[in-house]
């Protein structure tokens, strides 16, 4: 009686790491298509085509030579190449990427909404990140930053 309760168990176990296990695959994700467009300075655009159980999403990313910075939905890379700001397209937070110092930092805490646009100042050092809202925008510095203010 003991062995067959042991027996049914193991075979309870097996059928629900089965079950877990098929589970998983019926819901990985695949990449189906990747395409690389070079901007410039070294930093691309990269678009992924990702296919689920119910159908085919397309992503995009920065990259700084072989480096992903991210998922974006707005970029833009400033004029001299040595800066890369983007809102991430899954948290809509918004990153600079120093070049000079391969660093990657959120460049302000909150998060301010969808920005349509980015336009660098360069003598002082500040980047507009205008958004989507009735021409909102906010006015952010971004050299010698430790933290995000």
């Amino acid at each position: 009686m003991n062995m067959v309760l042991r027996e049914k168990n193991t075979v309870m176990k097996i059928f629900f790491i089965l079950q877990f296990v098929c589970t998983l695959v019926a819901f990985s994700d695949k990449v189906i298509g990747t395409r690389s467009f070079d901007i410039s300075y070294g930093f691309q655009y990269v678009e992924k085509d990702i296919e689920y159980k119910d159908g085919v999403d397309h992503f995009h990313y920065l990259y700084f030579k072989d480096r992903n910075l991210g998922k974006i939905s707005t970029y833009s890379i400033s004029p001299d190449g040595q800066f890369a700001v983007f809102q991430n397209g899954s948290s809509s937070e918004i990153f600079l990427y120093d070049v000079s110092r391969d660093e990657l930092n959120k460049l302000i805490k909150e998060r301010i909404g969808l920005v349509r646009d980015f336009e660098w100042d360069l003598i002082n050092m500040n980047v507009r990140i205008i958004l989507h809202k009735r021409g909102e925008e906010k006015v952010v510095p971004f050299r010698n930053r430790g933290e995000a203010k």
